[in-house]
This record gives structure tokens, sequence and C-alpha cells, in this order.
């Protein structure tokens, strides 16, 4: 709730506007300039849904916000099932003041909700594979939320998908005799196959985004360096005394395999069980993003790993229960006393940089924001704006927005203004976009500036009146 008290305001960023203007492109007809058509497509038509029964900006905050929450209540049901209790309580706790989790939650992007969806098919589908009440309800809502989360964000599959990996792992191909599992496949096929075949005719894959990787992928640049970008940032992510914490359990789960794990594979101890899904559940998705990283020019971003936190801090409250159990013998109070202090110590850090970075970035793109409310006030439908936030500005002045330093392209966009700012790569003094500016004076007045200190000799964006007749 402080949280939202502060950034309930803050303005859209470049990737929350694309579904926010793809979103009132469906429920208003309005512009969607900046919407990068190979994006998924439901979280858009989810928010078309929820415009349409007049509700807005504000509300998708409050969804991310209980979409948090029900993840976090998630990891807790979902350690319950693989270690216990206690383990559950550590996890879900670390979950909640984790920076990922808190700071993506004020933000309308598909962190939380691809997370959400993850956690959810997973959970229905171990009810459903395991369990004696209606199974085939748990693998009919397991099935929909796998393929509702494919279609808000293709890496929600990682969790599910590692899981699979799991049960192959141990049952081998009895698996494929399973019917519980076979009916989570045939309706999985059966949700998706429209959507898939329709991928396929307009993209040539199966979801856009694998389209669109593919193609960027030959444009970038090879970078073999980049495999262990992810890897580096644990430190960042974990701070020093949950990485050692995790890094020490790794070790200790690592060594116990080795020693064991033909008695992993007939089944014959199940004690590994659970740490060999959870280490599944991170390995994999690392890998892949890895191998993103590696040809996509090194481009990393933190919160494509969300959804392997869950299983991270499960592993490290497993780790504090192990060392619980082993030493409670000795004393019992002095060893909880010990975990709740250690607990104590090891999120510090990580509360502090939660709230360091939320307030950071509260006030980023403001002029955007600012800029793209009075060009809706002083414009008219059908009217073009030439600015390189593309999707922001659609989304603020509900006008066709496009960008270009080319004269004979800017000319036929017949544009009402021009907006400089120093946001995305437009502001550049050496740019062609603003040497496009400067050359023409005469043709470009500005009409509205906003600036990033109270002398106003800062300015962060100014709007320029175009007049080419």
């Amino acid at each position: 709730i402080y949280y939202f008290s502060l950034t309930k305001n803050q303005a859209v960023w470049w990737d929350e506007a694309e579904y926010l203007v793809q979103a009132k492109h469906i429920a208003f007809n309005l512009p969607n300039t900046g919407w990068f058509e190979f994006r998924e497509p439901l979280m858009p038509v989810i928010f078309a849904f929820f415009y349409k029964l007049g509700l807005g900006e504000m509300f998708f905050r409050w969804m991310m916000i209980i979409m948090s929450l029900l993840g976090i209540g998630l990891v807790y049901k979902i350690g319950e099932r693989f270690y216990n209790t206690k383990v559950a309580i550590i996890a879900s706790l670390l979950m909640s003041i984790f920076y990922l989790d808190v700071f993506y939650s004020m933000r309308i992007l598909l962190v939380v909700p691809s997370t959400l969806f993850s956690l959810g098919a997973l959970y229905f589908f171990m009810k459903g594979y395991k369990g004696t009440k209606r199974p085939y309800l748990d693998m009919t809502l397991a099935a929909i939320l796998t393929i509702a989360g494919m279609l808000i964000y293709y890496a929600s599959v990682f969790i599910i998908f590692s899981y699979l990996v799991y049960l192959f792992l141990i049952e081998r191909f009895r698996l494929f005799k399973n019917k519980r599992f076979l009916t989570f496949i045939i309706l999985c096929l059966i949700i998706f196959l429209p959507y898939g075949i329709y991928s396929m005719s307009k993209y040539h894959a199966v979801l856009p985004r694998f389209s669109a990787l593919g193609t960027s992928a030959t444009g970038d640049t090879f970078t073999p360096g980049a495999w262990a970008n992810y890897l580096k940032q644990f430190p960042f992510y974990l701070r020093t005394f949950f990485l050692i914490i995790f890094i020490l359990y790794l070790i200790y789960f690592i060594f116990n395999f080795v020693i064991g794990y033909d008695l992993f594979f007939k089944q014959k101890d199940n004690s590994l069980n659970s740490d060999v899904f959870m280490f599944l559940w991170i390995l994999i998705p690392v890998i892949f993003l890895s191998y993103v990283a590696v040809i996509l020019s090194g481009h990393t971003e933190d919160r494509y790993l969300h959804s392997v936190f869950p299983a991270i801090f499960l592993m490290v409250g497993n780790g504090l229960y192990t060392i619980y159990n082993s030493l409670k013998k000795f004393n019992k109070q002095i060893i909880i006393l010990a975990i709740i202090i250690i607990l104590i110590i090891g999120m510090i850090p990580l509360v502090k940089y939660t709230n360091t970075i939320i307030k950071d970035r509260v006030s980023s793109y403001y002029g955007v924001k600012m800029g793209g409310l009075w060009i809706k006030e002083n414009s008219k439908p059908g009217d073009v704006i030439i600015s390189n936030s593309l999707p922001q500005n659609t989304y603020y002045s509900e006008r066709a927005t496009y960008y270009s330093a080319d004269e004979e392209k800017i000319k036929s966009y017949k544009p009402k203004y021009l907006v400089w700012s120093v946001f995305e790569s437009s502001g550049a003094p050496e740019s062609d976009y603003v040497k496009y500016i400067q050359g023409h004076s005469k043709e470009l007045k500005p009409v509205q500036a906003y600036f990033a200190d109270k002398e106003q000799k800062q300015p962060i964006l100014i709007i320029y009146e175009a007049n080419f007749s």
C-alpha cells in the first residue's frame, strides 16, 4: 500500500505503454502506433475487457498488486507440497520483500502475471497428477493456465516444462501411459491450436515472439561471452547472506545427488526429488535466457528471471531448515533464534534496495507523460505526432505517433507536433533527429517544455508545433 501510494501516478515505460496502447485500440479503436505485433496477445485483450467496463490504468495497477499477492500465496502452497510449512513460510516471506517482485508489481508489465499463471499451472497440475479429488478438473485448470500464461508471455511455460522434465526423469516412459498427464497434454493442444494455426499462417512460428527472436538474431552480434551474464547478476539479486546460503545448499544438493543419483533414478529414495525439481526450475530458464543473450548481442534484463526466484527461495528456505533440523537436538530455541537473526540480516539489504529502486524510478519518463497529456488537450483526433517515445506518446495523447529523422518522410506524415526529449535515442546532440530540428527552426515553433530542475535550465522534453505549409 505504501509503495502503491508512491507510484500510482508514475509514468508508464515503453513496454507498459505497448500493452495499454493495444488494449485501447482493441477497446476503442484508438491508434496503436508503437505496438510491436510480435508480442503475445492475451494481456492487451484482458486490459481491453476492463477498459470496456469503464476501468483503466489505476485498476490495472491494483491488478498487478493482487496478482503479486496471489503469486506469493502460491509460492507458499507449492513450498508446502514440496517441502514443509516452515520452508514455505521462509520462501514466501523472501518473495514478498524481493525487489523484482515488489518493483514489478508497481509496473503494468508481464512479469508478475506470467509468473502467477506459471505457478497456478504448476499447482493445479500437481494436484491433478497426484490427487484423488477432481483430478481432471485440476488438469483442465492447469492446461488453461499453461496456455493462457504462454499467450501472456512465452517464458511462462518454463516452470511447467521443468516439472514435466522432472516427472520424466523419475517415471520415464511410464509418464506417457498416465491418463491424467495425457489429458493435460491433449487439453493444452486443443486450447492452443486455434492461435497456433493463426500464428503459423501469419508469422511462420507457433508464437510470434519466436519469429521475432529469429529475425533479431540475424541482425545482432553473436556474443559468446554473454553466456554468464545472468549468473553474474546473482550476487546482486540475493546479496551476501542469501547468496552464501543458496550456494552452500546447492553444493550440498549436488553432492548428495552425485553419490545417490542411482537411488533417485530408480526412485528407491525420493528424498532428492524436491531439490531436483527446484534445480531444473532454475537451470532450464537460465540456460535458455543465456542462449538468447548470446545471440542477441548480450542483451539481458533482470525481470526475465523473475519466475526462477520462487525455486531459489524455496532452496534457501530448505537450506535454513536443514541447518535447523541438524542442530535442533542441541538447543531448539537458540537455533530458531539464530535462523530468525540470519533471515533478518539477509532481508535488510533486500528491503533497502527494493525501497531505493522504487523511489529512484518513480519520476522516470515524467516529461513524456506530461507532454503526451498536453498534446491530447491541444490536438484533435487524427493529428499525427513525431516522437521517439512511440507507445508512451500514443498512450497518453491518444494520437498516432511515428518517429523519423528523414525530411521527406516527416513531411509525408504532416505532423501537428514534433517532440524532442532526453529519453530513448532521439535526444542525443549528435542524432539525426536533433540535427533535423535544428535545421528547421523556421518551420518548428517550441510551444511547450518540461524541465528536470526548478530553474528550468535543463529541458527534458520540448514540444514543437510544425508548420510545413
